[in-house]
């Protein structure tokens, strides 16, 4: 049997123009011999709808569509397998509203024959049991196509069961199936294409010691969705998995849109089995972003000028080389807005950069509108000033966005995000944050990557193993000012207290005392002599300044634009927060 895995990049809520891809991709699927043609979970609508899902009107319209993909099952004379809702209109779900499932569809020859998703996740940016029922374990059962061949259907989390307890494709396995189908709109966060990986070879191994793996089909959507306060990337990475759960080589590449021609020969995939060898994570990160800058384009329905406050900082030449590599430098302009406290070393890396990127590149001084200041409101307290600059700059970014009929981008990093090292209205603004899920180590990791091909960004903003470098991270706020951060440790620190799996407070301090908290975090004891943090004093405080910083900047985070997913936890709707009182550690 020749099976095709029509790796589709879901446009999110456009259903006719994503009913116009699937068809050309049918048609390629058949031009190519294939007997079963396969699209992703949700493909029609894309998988991050929010409350759409609860518009009856629109899911009624989706399933008018299942009758077109019937007629072209019939015409072209093939099986086709793809994800829609199914809203069953006799039937009330826990909310009071008519019952909604997540169904894959077996089409052939006209007839359908539908399964419902299982195992539902409420965690990260999921909410499946906010909108969707189970299919419960009766709907656990194979489909039985015309020649006889048992498949079983699941639909992404179906996969993911360890957590559940319930085991979908060992049941499927058990109840006959031939070989199993995965379709899926699976986030992506670096690192989970492994993890993918080694749960195919966990259900094998359970397999094996019973009845027996089959074949394994996984099919992910690409593209780019969002729920709001994220912006979410879908990375494909659709495969093939043999009888021994080996994944097979296919040479799509990620993000990338097409069909990967699979074929099942004596009960076995046909193919070489592929190096399980992933990107380094700066790579696939690299990779998403560059995906997400034109998923913007995308959801915003034109293709605007993107505008950039470039400081001659390293956060806005990352962001901006970023940008360039994406849409081209036409479409990317950079404008430096200093103030008496900018250096020379900061305005020559701005202009350094926009040059080295061919950008459009424009100075506007903003000491006359902080003169209109003074005289207007009096002598300011030094925050107040710095405030007043932040927003002058982002005022005069989104004026000058509306102008060119563009948009601002946003080049705050994780770590900045985290301790409130922002002004809201100032820097917070724009379109969305590409970088907000990247902490500082990993902005200048993103750099000398950017780096071994483009010479875009200036080595001055690069740092040594110590996180020195000849201009050091400064908001230029005020004189002498550099960025409060112990880079490394705070970095890491981060990593941990944000983790999918949490570390809190207690958990630092009780490694600190058992004198295991670098090797915990991964960072070296002379950083952290460096910073003085073997003083218990001067760990505690920061550790106090670090945690109280976190809880007091969620109100910034609220009303911040949304953050491009890269890690396992990004501030936004994958990390969910509230605002209340700080408490103190000590």
């Amino acid at each position: 049997m020749n099976i095709a895995l029509a790796q589709m990049d879901v446009k999110l809520g456009q259903i006719e123009a994503n009913f116009v891809k699937l068809t050309e991709l049918l048609l390629e699927a058949k031009a190519g011999s294939a007997h079963l043609v396969v699209f992703p979970e949700m493909c029609l609508t894309g998988y991050i709808l929010g409350d759409k899902w609860t518009d009856d009107s629109f899911c009624r319209r989706l399933s008018a569509y299942d009758q077109k993909i019937r007629e072209l099952s019939r015409e072209l004379d093939l099986a086709i397998i793809y994800g829609n809702l199914f809203l069953d209109t006799s039937k009330t779900g826990h909310d009071g509203r008519k019952a909604r499932y997540n169904a894959a569809y077996c089409c052939e020859s006209g007839d359908v024959q539908i399964r419902f998703k299982t195992l539902l996740p409420s965690y990260r940016v999921f909410d499946d049991s906010r909108y969707f029922l189970s299919g419960g374990a009766d709907n656990i059962a194979p489909v039985l196509l015309k020649s006889g061949v048992k498949i079983g259907l699941e639909v992404c989390e179906d996969m993911w069961w360890e957590d559940y307890g319930v085991n979908v494709s060992q049941i499927l396995i058990e109840r006959g199936a031939k070989f199993i189908v995965n379709i899926s709109a699976s986030p992506f966060s670096a690192g989970k294409n492994t993890a993918r990986d080694n749960r195919i070879k966990n259900i094998e191994m359970i397999a094996s010691a019973s009845v027996g793996f089959v074949p394994f089909f996984y099919l992910n959507c690409t593209g780019v969705q969002n729920n709001g306060k994220n912006i979410i990337t879908f990375d494909g990475d659709s495969r093939a998995y043999n009888r021994k759960g080996e994944k097979i080589e296919t040479t799509l590449k990620p993000y990338e849109e097409g069909i990967i021609r699979t074929r099942i020969y004596e009960g076995d995939v046909i193919g070489e089995k592929a190096a399980l060898v992933q990107n380094p994570p700066i790579e696939q990160k690299y990779n998403a972003i560059i995906r997400a800058y034109k998923g913007i384009d995308e959801m915003l329905g034109y293709t605007p000028p993107y505008i950039f406050g470039l400081s001659g900082g390293i956060d806005s030449a990352v962001s901006a080389s970023l940008a360039v590599l994406s849409l081209g430098a036409h479409r990317v302009k950079g404008y430096n807005l200093p103030s008496k406290y900018n250096t020379p070393a900061t305005k020559d890396a701005a202009k350094q950069t926009a040059d080295s990127l061919g950008i459009a590149y424009k100075v506007i001084p903003i000491d006359k509108f902080m003169e209109a200041a003074a005289q207007t409101l009096g002598n300011l307290p030094s925050a107040i000033e710095e405030n007043i600059q932040a927003r002058l700059r982002g005022n005069i970014l989104m004026t000058l966005a509306a102008i060119e009929n563009g948009v601002v981008v946003s080049n705050a990093n994780k770590v900045e995000t985290a301790l409130g090292y922002c002004t809201l209205y100032g820097d917070t603004v724009g379109v969305f944050s590409p970088l907000g899920d990247l902490t500082k180590i990993e902005i200048w990791e993103m750099a000398r990557f950017i780096n071994q091909k483009n010479r875009f960004i200036p080595e001055t903003l690069i740092p040594d193993e110590n996180f020195r470098c000849a201009v050091m991270p400064s908001a230029e706020l005020k004189e002498n000012q550099t960025d409060p951060m112990k880079w490394g440790y705070h970095d890491k620190l981060l990593e941990a207290v944000m983790n999918y799996k949490k570390t809190g407070k207690d958990d630092i301090i009780s490694w600190y005392e058992h004198g295991i908290l670098c090797t915990k975090l991964g960072i070296s004891e002379t950083l952290f002599k460096n910073y003085g943090l073997n003083d218990p004093k001067v760990f505690a405080d920061d550790l106090e300044r670090f945690m109280n910083s976190m809880q007091k900047g969620v109100f910034k985070r609220l009303q911040s634009p949304p953050i491009l997913i890269l890690s396992k936890s990004a501030f936004g709707y994958d990390f969910r927060e509230s605002q209340f009182a700080c408490e103190h550690l000590l």
